[in-house]
């Protein structure tokens, strides 16, 4: 029968959003923007400050960020004594915003959100780029 497996799929009658879905969706999609906007602006960086460019930029605490400075927990709907919790959990934060680029992408598709992203992200990634330019700066110093 076509009727879905508990453990794998959703029931198809489901009317829930399904935001675990627009998390990885939007997971995705900032993973994409980051590293097309790393390769932008640095397009002859190597691999490994790349990955560690990236991997400080989409981190949780850098998305939590991002999600409290657009309020997104303001919206989050949740009974009153679990409300508190949630809205203060820096995970719940970046999960928040990671679906809210998910919802948008479904939307409107990724090329008409990287603009927004690149402007949204472009701060955390010079930032990101001045960190790990300066550990290497460290690195290659203390190797003399």
């Amino acid at each position: 029968s076509d009727k879905p497996k508990a453990i794998f799929e959703d029931s198809s009658d489901d009317i829930a959003p399904d935001n675990e879905v627009l998390e990885s969706v939007g997971d995705s999609a900032l993973d994409l923007a980051v590293s097309s906007l790393i390769r932008n602006k640095y397009p002859g960086l190597r691999v490994g400050p790349h990955a560690k460019i990236r991997s400080l930029v989409v981190c949780v605490g850098t998305i939590a960020q991002i999600s409290q400075h657009y309020r997104l927990a303001d919206n989050l709907l949740a009974d009153g004594r679990h409300l508190v919790s949630l809205q203060s959990s820096t995970y719940i934060q970046a999960d928040l915003f990671e679906a809210y680029v998910g919802g948008l992408y479904a939307d409107w598709g990724y090329e008409h959100i990287r603009p927004w992203l690149y402007r949204i992200l472009t701060p955390y990634v010079e930032e990101a780029y001045r960190i790990v330019k300066m550990e290497y700066k460290c690195a290659v110093s203390s190797n003399k």
